[in-house]
C-alpha cells in the first residue's frame, strides 16, 4: 500500500485531459467528483490541472464511494440541475445514470459499460469532442468529469480516481 501511495504523483492523466478540461472550463463550470479522500486527490496530477475546478467532491466529503448515488446527488445539489457527468469507468457511468444524472460516456481503453447497468445515450472518444456539444445545445452550464487519469496502465482497485 505504501508503494501505491508513493506512486500517485506519477499516475498519468489521459493525454486529452489537461487541454480538454481547460477548454471546457473557459465556457462551463467544471467539477471533479472523485472516489478518493482529499489528501489522496492532492497528490495526483489532477491537482495540477491548468485551471481551478469550480467544484471538487471527494468520497471523503460525502462519506460514500462511487457508484453510491450520494456522490452524484451532492454534485447535482452543488452544481445545479443543469449539469452533465462525463465518465469512463463502468461503476461511474452506472452510478451517475442510476442517480438520474445526465451522463456522457467517455470511451477509454480498458473501460467498458456494466452489461447489467443502464446505458448512456451519448458517448465520446475524447474530451475534445465535447467542444461541439454547446453548439448543438447538448451541453449544460456545468460539467463534472470523472476518471481523468490513465489508470489502465496499472491495477488500482476500488479507490481509483474517477
Amino acid at each position: 500500500m505504501t508503494e501505491l501511495w508513493a506512486s500517485l504523483a506519477d499516475w498519468p492523466l489521459w493525454p486529452d485531459v489537461a487541454r480538454g478540461m481547460a477548454h471546457l472550463a473557459r465556457a462551463h463550470r467544471v467539477g471533479l467528483p472523485s472516489n478518493v479522500d482529499d489528501a489522496l486527490l492532492a497528490r495526483t496530477r489532477v491537482a495540477s490541472l491548468p485551471f481551478v475546478p469550480d467544484l471538487v467532491i471527494t468520497s471523503e466529503r460525502v462519506r460514500q464511494y462511487k457508484p453510491n448515488p450520494s456522490l452524484y446527488h451532492a454534485a447535482r445539489t452543488i452544481a445545479g440541475r443543469s449539469f452533465v457527468h462525463v465518465a469512463a469507468s463502468a461503476r461511474d457511468v452506472r452510478g451517475a445514470l442510476e442517480a438520474g444524472v445526465d451522463t456522457i460516456r467517455l470511451i477509454r481503453p480498458g473501460h467498458d459499460i456494466d452489461p447489467a447497468g443502464p446505458r448512456p445515450t451519448r458517448q465520446v472518444t475524447g474530451l475534445g469532442e465535447l467542444t461541439d456539444y454547446p453548439a448543438k445545445g447538448l451541453m449544460p452550464d456545468a460539467v463534472a468529469a470523472g476518471h481523468c487519469g490513465g489508470h489502465t496502465q496499472r491495477e488500482l482497485g476500488p479507490n481509483s480516481i474517477g
